[in-house]
């Protein structure tokens, strides 16, 4: 089997699987949902977490304890699916660390940060990235955002670094951004795009 071993913000995870995702974390590390994702060697793996994929015609999905182990054709399932079942071994080590990952944009200036919280197409990455452009904010994370507590205070330990963009937005408030859609857009609020 092939072994994989990842990093994120709070959590370390093995894969173990038929088929090798090594170059599929390194092709899509800056555009995933795991914030700080980075491929780590056996020596800096610190946990019992793991993802064990067998590429079988049998169909199940057993978790126990700091396992899942998933039977499955690959026919029938993708390379990003595969990882993101051990999305929720990521999120249970950082609720051990009192941290948890929250759907918002983050942008920091003078050591003092923003976090901002809405519902889908709010204008959460809008007001990030005016922020930005306009007022020199930094950009911490747009989208997921791994928060907890310090010394009574809500940290921000890191973010996604990618803008999900939606061209209607981008027409309305963001219009220097306009580059990264064609010019043959039909649904104006579904059409998104991602840009680092």
């Amino acid at each position: 089997m092939h072994k994989t071993y990842i990093k994120t913000s709070g959590a370390t995870l093995l894969y173990e699987s038929d088929i090798d995702l090594t170059n599929f974390f390194i092709k899509n590390a800056k555009y995933m949902d795991f914030p700080g994702l980075e491929l780590i060697n056996e020596n800096e793996y610190d946990s019992n977490n793991k993802v064990i994929y067998h590429n079988n015609t049998i169909e199940s999905v057993k978790c126990i304890d700091d396992c899942i182990e998933i039977y499955y054709p690959f026919s029938e399932l993708t390379e990003a699916s595969i990882a993101y079942m051990g999305y929720i071994l990521m999120e249970k080590q950082r609720a051990q660390k009192n941290m948890v990952t929250v759907h918002s944009a983050c942008v920091q200036k003078d050591d003092n940060g923003i976090l901002i919280l809405g519902r889908a197409g709010s204008g959460k990455t809008t007001t990030a990235v005016d922020l930005c452009t306009k007022y020199d904010f930094e950009l911490i994370g747009n989208d997921r955002n791994i928060i907890g507590l310090d010394n009574n205070a809500i940290k921000v330990y890191d973010g996604t670094k990618f803008l999900f963009l939606r061209y209607e937005s981008v027409i309305r408030n963001l219009p220097h951004l306009i580059k990264y859609f064609s010019n043959d857009e039909e649904d104006t609020w579904l059409n998104k795009v991602k840009i680092l």
